[in-house]
């Protein structure tokens, strides 16, 4: 099934880009939550930095301040996880020899950015 949505506005605040549809309140934000908290408050674009629940909730208060419009009962409907881990390996290495699958599933999505750097996904709906 495709659903086409109508956009009415685009809105580019800092780092963010937020679709909003012409029906009801269907938005669609690009980019990351966290990259646009860091940024919002000095901290560069990276999103690899800690991002604990309270920066969240801030980052959400933020967003809807720059809106300039009552988000809190809007939906998140896909919200993605990151970890950073120290470890004496190299990422590379890590990536290519130490995760396999996820729930004995192979990941399902695997990039590499210009042969300086990989990035493994495994996507689950339910």
């Amino acid at each position: 099934m495709i659903i086409l949505i109508k956009i009415r506005n685009i809105h580019v605040i800092d780092v963010l880009k937020i679709l909003k549809s012409n029906y009801g309140k269907i938005s669609i934000c690009q980019n990351s939550i966290h990259t646009y908290f860091n940024f919002k408050n000095d901290w560069g674009t990276g999103n690899y930095t800690d991002f604990p629940y309270g920066d969240i909730l801030t980052a959400f208060q933020q967003l809807q301040g720059d809106l300039n419009e009552d988000i809190s009962d809007y939906k998140v409907t896909n919200l993605e996880f990151g970890l950073n881990i120290r470890t004496s390996l190299s990422p590379k290495q890590m990536l290519e020899n130490n995760f396999l699958m996820f729930n004995f599933d192979e990941f399902n999505q695997h990039y590499t950015f210009k042969k300086k750097g990989s990035y493994k996904q495994y996507n689950r709906n339910e």
